[in-house]
This record gives C-alpha cells, structure tokens and sequence, in this order.
C-alpha cells in the first residue's frame, strides 16, 4: 500500500522511452487522473469503485485513438467484450462515484487513525496518516481511497481476526459497499511483511466498523 509520487515516476520513465500504463483502480479517475501527467494508457478494474457495488464484472483500457486500436484489433480476435446488464450497472455506478469516494476516504482515514492508536497494531499503511513515510510522496491526489494495510504486533490477531469480525466480511475482492479484510501470508519478494491484513473500507457507519474491530481484537486475545 506505499503511495508513490506518480508524476516523477512518469517523467523519468518518458526520459528513458517507455510507455506508461497505469492501473488507476485503486484511486478511480475522482481521485487521480493519470493522462494529466503523461501515462499513456489508464486501466480499471470497474469491478471494484467504479461499479461500487459488487454486482458487475469488468474492465477499461482507456488512450490514443491509436493505442486503443491496436487494442481493439487483438479484443475482436480475443473476446472479451462486456455483457450489457454489466454495462448497464457499472453505468448506474458512476453516477455516484464523487459520492462514495468521499465516503470511503474519510472513513479510512478515520479507520486508519484509530487503528495506529491500538496497542495491537505495529503499522498502518494508509497514505493519509501524516506519520507514515510516504504521506509526503502523495502528488496531486484528491484522497487516498479505501484501501489500507495492517501489520500486527501479534500473531494471534493476524491468524484469528477474519473470524471475529461481525460487521466486517473477511472475503477477497474489494471496492465496493462493504469493508472486507484479507489477511496474507509473507511474500518477502511481493514485499507483504509478517502478520500483514488488507483492508477495503466500504461504505458503513465508521464507528459501527470501529466497534466491530475492537470487539474482533479483543476476543483475538482470549
């Protein structure tokens, strides 16, 4: 979850002739627009925040005319093309994504906050937090979205937490109405630490997740 500064990024690799592309899902184009800064093609997962509801499944490249066709050319012989009751609710869901992206990064943020507080906790990964290292590293964002990472003192509360929590779903995917955690298994060469938790944030109550969180820790201890 480190946040980069994506402008610098680009400039040095445009020094060097590269092409840019750019997974933007994690931000969604309300936070971060990438073509400002020189990428070359955007892509979204519109499964996650831009459908924002967990009821549709699909993706977007977007570029030049030119990038695009060639894109084109290799989907026609491929497939892969989006089923229209996809397209139809991931259409409904833009509709609200200024909405629920401020939704989501103020209570991350507030999540964040609390879960640095907690004696149970050895990090938290959320560029929001204005002690973390990469806070300075934002660039021009609007928010930094509902994704976090947590990494825990114990491992007690790694191994049991998916089970504690009420509230919260511990599934996979991400991006939509409701917090979901994943806890992983060390990947040193992925850079995933010890006792490491992915967290999506949805769109709850803050404080009914806050509760959920204490309670699961608690009786992660017992």
């Amino acid at each position: 979850m480190e946040v980069l500064n994506t402008p610098d990024l680009i400039r040095i690799a445009k020094r060097n002739g590269a092409s840019i592309v750019l997974d933007n899902t994690f931000l969604t184009p309300y936070l971060f627009q990438p073509f400002r800064y020189g990428a070359d093609l955007v892509i979204h997962s519109v499964t996650k925040y831009i459908g924002g509801h967990g009821n549709a499944m699909g993706g977007v490249v977007s570029g030049s005319k030119e990038l695009i066709n060639k894109i084109e050319h290799a989907q026609n012989w491929l497939g892969g093309l989006l089923r229209p009751m996809d397209a139809f609710l991931v259409t409904q869901g833009v509709k609200t994504l200024p909405l629920r992206m401020q939704k989501h990064c103020h209570s991350a943020q507030m999540i964040a906050e609390f879960l640095q507080s907690h004696p149970a906790v050895e990090k938290v990964c959320y560029g929001g937090l204005s002690t973390w290292d990469h806070h300075l590293k934002s660039g021009p964002m609007k928010g930094f979205g509902g994704m976090m990472g947590i990494v825990w003192k114990e491992d007690c509360v790694h191994q049991c937490l998916g089970n504690q929590v009420e509230l919260i779903l511990h599934a996979t995917s991400l991006g939509d109405s409701v917090t979901r955690i994943v806890t992983r298994q060390q990947e040193k060469e992925r850079g995933i630490p010890q006792r490491y938790t992915r967290i999506s944030i949805g769109l709850e109550d803050p404080e009914d997740l806050i509760i959920d969180f204490k309670k699961a820790i608690q009786q992660c201890y017992q």
